[in-house]
């Protein structure tokens, strides 16, 4: 039961039952997340319910999380994260089998303990038949997907101007979307955008023709500006209705 979710835009969801929490958040994290995600950030709170042999298969989250188990026992088992994410900047959120190839690390998460689960980590979660478990996750940070980033250029840029990416890049929803963290470049300077991930946008951008590679360059340094006058993270996955025209 996902009980509140919140980003740049405000709040999306908000149970009563999370006010609590949520104040705790906003008083003793948000500080701290605003300077590490110069963009912005979302933060998402879920209450999880489990018994009976429940299994919650192997998937990934593009974010960092905390699982804080409030009653009973859940077992954790934890794949590292792939070693290639840490050698791209535009990074593939996907499940697969592939990234379980080395042995994963299992977890005991008894009441009163908490587990950190870090971004694009493979786990998997099982509550065995004599537990009824009570846990809750927090999940924070700030992967901006790509597909947000081009409906942005391509507002930016004018008519006549329609920017698009590779088919493989175009995924939006929790299975899969390719994606880039700001929060990497919070030391960058504001008058354009760091160079690393300025080339790699450049290498992935689908220019019309007669639209210079500078003239993109020029559009993301311009973006770049932007985002850190005016914080415009739009949560983790694009909305279907903003696709890249």
């Amino acid at each position: 039961m996902e009980m509140w979710h919140a980003d740049s835009c405000g709040e999306r969801i908000a149970d009563p039952a999370a006010r609590p929490f949520k104040d705790f958040i906003a008083e003793t994290l948000e500080p701290w997340l605003r300077k590490l995600n110069p963009v912005g950030f979302y933060t998402k709170l879920t209450l999880w319910f489990s018994a009976d042999e429940h299994l919650y298969d192997a998937h990934c989250d593009m974010a960092d999380g905390m699982l804080f188990q409030l009653q009973g026992e859940k077992i954790v088992e934890i794949w590292p994260v792939p070693e290639e994410r840490g050698k791209t900047l535009l990074f593939d959120h996907a499940y697969g089998t592939s990234r379980m190839t080395a042995p994963g690390q299992r977890f005991a998460v008894s009441a009163g303990q908490a587990l950190f689960i870090p971004a694009g980590a493979m786990h998997e979660v099982v509550v065995a038949s004599d537990q009824v478990s009570v846990s809750m996750s927090l999940h924070m940070g700030s992967p901006f997907p790509v597909m947000e980033l081009c409906r942005d250029l391509n507002m930016m840029s004018g008519p006549g101007c329609v920017l698009g990416l590779p088919d493989e890049m175009m995924h939006r929803d929790k299975f899969r979307v390719f994606y880039f963290e700001p929060a990497l470049y919070r030391d960058a300077q504001q008058a354009q955008m760091p160079g690393p991930l300025r080339d790699a946008l450049l290498n992935a951008v689908i220019r019309p023709q007669g639209y210079s590679r500078e003239s993109l360059g020029e559009l993301l340094d311009a973006w770049w500006r932007a985002a850190l006058a005016t914080p415009c993270y739009p949560g983790p996955y694009p909305h279907p209705d903003r696709l890249p025209t």
